[in-house]
């Protein structure tokens, strides 16, 4: 989703986004990245999985295959971290584990009484209560939204 990868970028402070809704050219990419480490010594990435015109939902496959192409450009090393797999470990702490259990109470309670697509979501105050989704059609970046427009201004898309 292009709209994780645009914000992910902005909140971390990224040198580049690679996002679906933008055509990819790793030449400009190697580019900025080798005038880039002339004045820091590292760079940072967002790519979202969408990028590569064939993905596939579920693949994580075009981060190794923009790494390996990145450094046959630009001649440096470019090491990768996966997202998903840091989301997985760590051992939670005890709100988190409480948060959790109540917000998994709340989708049964949701299934069991034939509420359907609702997010779950818990308020400050720890209230949990039920957002109707819509029917989402795609999960596109909005060019007009002033994340993008921040993110042009920046340079890193």
């Amino acid at each position: 989703c292009g709209y994780l990868a645009l914000n992910s970028a902005l909140v971390s402070n990224a040198d580049f986004i690679l996002v679906p809704e933008i055509t990819v050219d790793l030449d400009a990419v190697s580019s900025k990245i080798i005038e880039k480490i002339k004045v820091q010594n590292s760079f940072i990435i967002i790519c979202s999985e969408g990028c590569k015109p064939s993905y596939k939902p579920g693949e994580q496959i075009i981060v190794p295959e923009f790494a390996k192409i990145i450094e046959e450009k630009t001649g440096i090393r470019a090491r990768q971290s996966i997202l998903g797999y840091g989301q997985r470990n760590g051992i939670p702490n005890t709100e988190e584990l409480y948060k959790s259990n109540k917000l998994a109470y709340y989708l049964k309670k949701a299934i069991d009484d034939g509420i359907y697509n609702v997010l779950v979501g818990l308020s400050y105050n720890g209230d949990a209560s039920y957002v109707k989704l819509g029917n989402v059609k795609t999960r596109v970046i909005n060019k007009e939204h002033e994340n993008f427009k921040m993110a042009v201004m920046r340079g890193i898309i």
